[in-house]
């Protein structure tokens, strides 16, 4: 789940969420440093999504989104939502 976060983070915005000019700046980076969104890459990006790619990146696997949990967040209800309503027109 971690990794399809990292994914979809630089999917979206073409780089990752934690970088450092060596494998140890970005190993500390992932441990230390918060997740951001900058808004200029970010700008239009649903808040629902940002919240799945959060959840996906939550450092503690405990609290982590569970990957058979991800199909249920409300990213997904929405698009299924739409296609629904698309199928009605």
């Amino acid at each position: 789940v971690w990794s399809l976060g990292i994914i979809s983070y630089i999917l979206v915005c073409g780089y990752a969420p934690f970088q450092g000019d060596n494998d140890d700046d970005t190993m500390r980076a992932i441990m230390n440093n918060e997740l951001k969104f900058n808004e200029q890459d970010w700008n239009g990006v649903s808040s629902v999504l940002k919240d799945l790619i959060t959840k996906m990146l939550d450092r503690n696997p405990e609290t982590r989104i569970k990957s058979n949990e991800i199909l249920n967040h409300k990213l997904f209800n929405k698009l299924q939502n739409k296609k629904e309503e698309d199928e009605l027109r």
